[in-house]
This record gives structure tokens, sequence and C-alpha cells, in this order.
């Protein structure tokens, strides 16, 4: 019995040090692949590495996600590559043990613009080599396209340092003995996966949980807090856990007395710490208000101000600032966009600040996960041409054929979401127009770069006919080549939405999909789909062209959605009191990762396959639309 048990004993212990994993290497945000300055190009003077938008949106390769871009040239060693900031151990520490199968091959992306040779190795911290291939030629005459490229590592060195690895190397073009390569021979690398043993994490000051710097409060922040001089509770328990913050911890800001002279709190005791606007400028954090015991007149708007922290008392001459409204009594997601003001002077002080100018109306709050990151620019970069609201701040002819549509038309329902007094009108129930379809590209100098912006919103309103007709209630919009006449068809690229009868709703058309800068002059929206010689009577208003919209936080509490888990590692349960009709998922660059038709109550999301890092999921619940934030573990 003894040894039966000591033999379990030693299992056991076996099982929890011997922590298998897969690697993935996938150079997203929020991940220490992810961080270009974690990757080094060498030899003889490569250009620095970039981590980029995935360039080729087909074949092996489809997500819209983050790519790593190397260049090298004739003037680059034979052997030249990228590899980790090995030193540093940004990805933490491994062990290759050949006796278990699944750490025998190593598979990456590749995406390439020459024919030549990709190698592979990995080194220890002490600059030992534990195995190098470069002779492995398979599949390497594929050029400007997508394919995984998969080494076996059965024949390395068994003998070789195979414990404490702590570098990845690519060798971009393994030109040994043959004809030097062309310049800007260019690759981009994604999706290097291996398994190995565990042995230590990526240090947390190289992967925080959500920027850096951030703070959620959990003992993950690297921040100490103060509001003037006295050092604020950043352990207080969630004062109403529910919502978008189930967390157990939160930072805890009381003036309801007035201690403290302009109701601020201050990041910037330690001036290392710097954001630089030129590289990442979204600030994003929760917040929780209780409605005050005595009422006060404050405006409820919160401040966050970036100054230059070496300067001390006039840092306010330089500073920026942006502005949220918040309400009571519930957590709230705010969103700061500093990416109009692209700039790297030192801000070394971030300042929250309550109810803006008027900071002597003292306030109790609570904040949560504060995270600094990269952002897309869609909240201070107003809407994009075409854009009409048929208010008369509208820059488009509007016509169906060769007719022009009446854009200022009375609203003939106002209510619900289009209050608005004038929307376009389009008439078709006698059949005056061949195709039921209006076209915008009378000026074809408009240009919609879906590589830029990939998002069309529209209201629509549609009575029911007076005669039953069979029509789909399907609208196409379609973007075509507006040069090329009545051949433009031939590729255009189509969404469609459906519609209901007698009720103002905002239709979506997401063309993130296609990342392309072909020339797209013509939009077309074209009622009932295949079936346009069904006509109909509709009315059009808030045209929109730009990237996605997130809704607010408050808009999940009113449409009861849950989610959970929150972090989630291998599903996600997103459920409502109402019907969920669709989802897609975004990466924090605002990139479409996911999209499911769901069509009831809840569903459960597979997210295994994403990267590690946070994510919006964008739903629709009855022609209304919220997001939520998550992250994948």
């Amino acid at each position: 019995m003894k040894f039966f048990i000591t033999l379990l004993l030693s299992l056991i212990t076996l099982n929890g040090y011997s922590q298998q994993k897969e690697y993935l290497l996938d150079f997203e945000p929020g991940t220490p692949s992810g961080l270009a300055s974690n990757w080094l190009t060498f030899d003889n003077d490569p250009a620095a590495a970039e981590v980029v938008d995935n360039p080729d949106l087909d074949g092996t390769n489809a997500l819209d996600s983050k790519v790593l871009k190397v260049v090298v040239g004739p003037d680059n060693a034979f052997y030249a590559g990228v590899n980790n900031s090995w030193s540093d151990k940004v990805f933490g520490t491994w062990k290759i043990d050949m006796s278990v199968a699944s750490n025998l091959t190593l598979s990456m992306d590749v995406h390439k613009n020459y024919v030549g040779t990709v190698g592979i190795k990995m080194g220890t911290a002490s600059q030992g080599t534990s195995f190098q291939i470069t002779d492995q030629n398979v599949g390497n005459t594929v050029v400007d396209e997508w394919q995984t490229l998969t080494w076996d590592l059965s024949g390395i060195n068994p003998n070789g340092d195979l414990v404490n690895i702590s570098q990845m190397v690519v060798f971009v073009d393994w030109t040994e003995g043959k004809p030097n390569r062309q310049e800007n021979s260019t690759i981009y690398i994604d999706n290097i996966k291996f398994n190995a043993e565990k042995l230590t994490d990526a240090p947390t000051t190289s992967q925080p949980i959500y920027g850096n710097p951030s703070d959620d409060f959990e003992g993950n922040g690297n921040i100490t807090w103060k509001a003037d001089a006295n050092e604020m509770n950043a352990s207080f328990d969630n004062p109403a856990p529910g919502g978008i913050n189930t967390s157990a911890k939160v930072l805890e800001y009381s003036d309801e007395g007035g201690t403290y002279s302009n109701i601020q709190f201050d990041l910037s005791e330690d001036h290392s710490v710097t954001y630089d606007l030129t590289s990442k400028n979204v600030f994003t954090l929760k917040v929780y208000v209780p409605t005050p015991s005595t009422p006060v007149s404050e405006p409820k708007i919160l401040w966050l101000k970036l100054q230059d922290g070496s300067k001390e008392e006039i840092s306010w001459q330089g500073q920026v600032v942006k502005e949220q409204a918040y309400e009571y009594d519930v957590w709230q997601e705010l969103t700061f966009d500093f990416s109009s003001i692209s700039t790297s002077t030192d801000r070394s002080r971030l300042i929250l600040q309550f109810n803006g100018e008027n900071n002597n109306e003292h306030v109790k709050a609570y904040i949560d996960d504060l995270s600094y990151g990269e952002g897309d620019g869609t909240v201070a970069e107003p809407p994009a041409d075409p854009m009409d609201d048929f208010e008369g701040n509208g820059n488009i002819t509007w016509k169906a054929d060769a007719n022009v549509m009446n854009a200022s038309f009375d609203n003939p329902a106002p209510g619900g979401i289009n209050t608005s007094a004038k929307v376009l009108e389009y008439s078709d129930e006698g059949g005056t127009y061949s195709n039921i379809q209006f076209d915008l590209s009378t000026d074809t100098s408009l240009k919609y770069d879906l590589s830029t912006k990939n998002v069309f919103t529209l209201k629509v309103y549609v009575p029911t006919p007076s005669e039953a007709v069979a029509q789909s209630k399907i609208l196409w919009l379609k973007l075509q080549d507006g040069s090329k006449g009545a051949t433009s068809w031939q590729g255009q690229v189509v969404k469609e939405q459906a519609y209901e009868y007698d009720v103002w709703q905002e239709l979506t058309f997401d063309f993130s999909s296609i990342s392309t800068s072909t020339d797209r002059s013509r939009l077309i929206i074209q009622f009932n789909g295949e079936n346009n010689n069904e006509h109909v009577k509709a009315y059009i208003d808030d045209i929109s062209y730009g990237e996605a919209a997130t809704a607010s936080t408050i808009d999940n509490a009113l449409l009861n959605i849950s989610m959970y888990p929150n972090p989630a590692s291998s599903r996600l349960t997103i459920s409502a009191q109402k019907t969920i009709n669709s989802a897609a998922i975004y990466n924090i660059l605002g990139k479409q990762v996911m999209s499911l038709e769901i069509n009831k109550n809840s569903e459960s999301i597979d997210v295994s396959n994403l990267a590690t890092g946070m994510y919006l999921i964008k739903y629709s619940i009855d022609n209304a639309f919220g997001t939520a934030k998550f992250i994948k573990q």
C-alpha cells in the first residue's frame, strides 16, 4: 500500500510540474508576441520588424488580425531573420521533451513575395542553441499567398540544450550557397505554434493584463493611486457587483466631504510611466457613481486629462482633455479617445477629474479596469463622406436611375429611433423605376475605401404595401466600381439585411471581411434583393459610412444582457430576456473576427480559437445594438 501511495504522489507531483501546453505566437494586441519591441531583426541591420494588419484575407490565413512583417535585402546576412527578446525571456521559458509526441512539430503561417527557404531555431537565455533547422525546404516556392509550413523536430539533437529555452528564431530567407536575394524581400508571419513544457510564465511587466500602464485592482496593476497627496484605497470591495463588472476589488474614490480640493486623482507619481499618443491613444475604464446623499448640481461629466508630469504645477498649460458623461448607480464603461491628438510629447500625468470645471461638486465613485491601448480613431473622428441625415447636412444628390429623389420629405412616422423632421422618400409602388434601387455615385470622386472604413448604417421605414406583394423584405447594399458603367456589377460586393414593416429600424452593413482599397464609387441600395420587381414605398434616414460603432454600456443594462464567464477560455455564454438576433466579435482594433446568427435567448459561443486578449462582442436585439467587452484567456 505504501508503494502505491508513493507512486500516486509521484504522479501527482509530475503532473503538477510537467505543464505541457501549446504555445501560440499570433502577434495580437495584449500578448507578448503582439509587441513589435519584443521582436529583433538581424543581421547587417535589416529594417525593424513591424506588427501590421493581415495583408491578404483569404486562403490559409483569412482572419482579419495582426501579423509580423519583416523585410530583408541583398545587403543582409544569408541567415537574416527575426527573433524575440530572449534575454528578457519575454515569452517565459520552456522545455522540449522529445519523449512527448506533440512536441515534435512546429508550424507557422507565412506569406512572402520571394522563393526561398524559411528556417527556424530555438535557443536559451545563455545563448545556447537548442536546435536549428534550415534545410526542410517544404513549399517554399509559393509566393504572394498564405501557406502553413510545418517543421519535423524529431531529427533534432536530443542531447542539445532543450531546457530553459527562451528564444524563438525565424530565418526568413536562408540563402547560404545560393544566389543573393532581391531588394525588399518581404515576409509576413503569423500563428507560430509549438508544444512544450512550460517552465516559467512571461513576466507580467511584458504582458500586463489590460495594457501598460493599467490596473484591474486585483493585484495586477503597477500604479500607486493618489488623490492629491493622499493614497487611495485600491483594494476596496466592489460596492455593486453585477452587470459589466463582477470583479471583487475596485478603486474607491470618496470625496463627498470635500477632502480633496479639486476632486481628482493623479497616476503620475512615477514619471517614467508615459503615454505616447503616437502609438496608443485610447483609455477605457469602468466607473460606478452612487446617487449622492445630498443633491448636487454637477453635470455628471468625467474628464480624463493628460499632462506633462515633469512641469508640475504649470502642466495644465499643455494638457489634453477628453470627457465622457456618466450615470448614477450603474457600472458603465467609458472610452476616452485621443487619436486626433498624435503627439509623443511627454504625458506622464493622467488625471481623472469628476464633473469637469465644476469640480467643487463632491462625489463618491468607484473605478475599475483602467486600460491604455490602441484605438481605431472612430470616436474622435466625425463621420466621413458620404453621410446624410436629410436635414440639410448631406452632400449628395440622391437619384433612382436618372430621377432625383425627394430628400426633404416629412418623416411619415416620427418616433422610436427616429424623431427627425426630414427623410428621403423612395416611392416605387407604381413601378416607375425598373430595378427599385437608387444610386449615390453621380459624383465618382466619392470613394469607399474598405481598407480604412467598412461599415454603412442607415435607418429605414417601409409601410405595409397597399396591395399584398410577395417581396422578401430584404435590403441589399451593393458597392460597385462606378467608372465601369454597366459592367460594374461584375466586381461588386453585396451585404444584405432584413427589414420589417411599419417601424423605423437601423440596419448595419458590415464589409469588414472585405479589406480592399479597390475603387468603390457607386453605392446602391436595392429593395428585396433579387426580387427587385416587387415594388415598394420606403423612407431612408441617417446614412453614414465609417467604422463600426459601439453602443454604450448603459444599453447593455437596458437590454438585460448577461455574459459569462469573463474572462473566458473556451466558451462564452451570452443571454438576454429577449431574442438575440445576431452577434459579432471584434478584436480591440475593431476588426471583426467572428460573426454568427443566434435567433434565441442564449448562445454558448466557442472562443477557443481566439488569441488571448480583449475583445468586443456586438449583438442585436429588437433592432437595437449593444456592445460588451470580454477577455479571452
